[in-house]
């Protein structure tokens, strides 16, 4: 899934806007095939020119949080100059 500004999606959203207090007015929440079609939907979206900011976000289901810690454990990383 992906969080994602207005616009015709070819998949269904969980409401068509949620209002919020904060930083951004609102906020949609959609579900799309993969990040392809969530790259794509973006573009689309932010060439209309209609928002000012744009922003997509993948949501991370509660069952896939074990497997990524467990794939985080053998990545290791060496930062630059140590």
């Amino acid at each position: 899934m992906s969080t994602y500004a207005l616009g015709p999606f070819p998949s269904r959203a969980s409401r068509p806007l949620d209002l919020m207090f904060g930083q951004y007015d609102g906020f949609v929440i959609v579900d799309l095939p993969d990040s392809r079609a969530a790259a794509a939907s973006s573009l689309a979206v932010s060439s209309t020119g209609a928002f000012e900011h744009l922003e997509t976000h993948e949501l991370i289901e509660a069952e896939d949080v074990t497997p990524i810690l467990e794939q985080a454990k053998g990545i290791t990383s060496q930062l630059p100059d140590s």
